[in-house]
């Protein structure tokens, strides 16, 4: 997928906003699809969940380079149905039980398992239709969307090919992050990939 492309999507993305009529979210309109904010009142940003920003790799684009998107859904998605790219577990993994149990037992103060601060695990469905990004932006950028010019983050994660996802982006501690002390905020874009 070229950079271009994806960077032309964020533009469009940014600049394209319909009118959010009698509701109090904004919508955003990119031409194939429309979406409405999720509020994250706490934080003081929006997130635009589950853009599509390629076609879907099924059937006879399966094995191919992703293509730009030119299939038109004007229904308005909230981004309350996502999803993630097929997942397995490398040819390691089972070899790495007796140690990953080892450390969890003898981590004091850590009971989950998981790394402090992690994300939790996503349980989204599995779908191959997965080509997806979010686009969070702090709401006094988006409220002076015409004039102010910020910063964009785009977080790819890692998971060695096998499983990972845009869920796993650290939204809230980077947005916070970026708008402590007055800073103005930056905009985050994390995606899905094939793995």
């Amino acid at each position: 997928m070229k950079i271009r492309f994806i960077c032309a999507l964020v533009s469009v993305l940014a600049i394209s906003i319909a009118p959010a009529c009698a509701q109090s979210l904004p919508v955003v309109d990119i031409l194939t699809s429309r979406h409405q904010a999720i509020e994250n009142a706490t934080g003081g940003y929006y997130t635009f969940r589950n853009i599509p920003y390629a076609e879907a790799p099924v059937g006879q684009l399966r094995f191919r380079y992703p293509i730009p998107r030119m299939t038109v859904n004007r229904a308005i998605d909230d981004g309350s149905n996502g999803r993630i790219c097929p997942q397995t577990a490398g040819p390691w993994f089972a070899q790495s039980i007796p140690l990953v149990i080892q450390t969890i037992a003898t981590t004091c103060n850590n009971t989950s398992g998981d790394p402090p601060g992690a994300p939790p695990a996503a349980s989204l469905p599995e779908s191959e239709d997965c080509l997806l990004l979010d686009v969070s932006i702090p709401k006094s950028v988006w409220d002076k969307r015409a004039s102010v010019k910020r910063p964009v983050l785009v977080w790819i994660h890692g998971g060695g090919y096998l499983q990972g996802s845009k869920e796993t982006a650290v939204v809230p501690e980077l947005m916070s992050k970026s708008m402590a002390n007055n800073k103005g905020g930056m905009i985050i874009v994390s995606i899905n990939y094939r793995l």
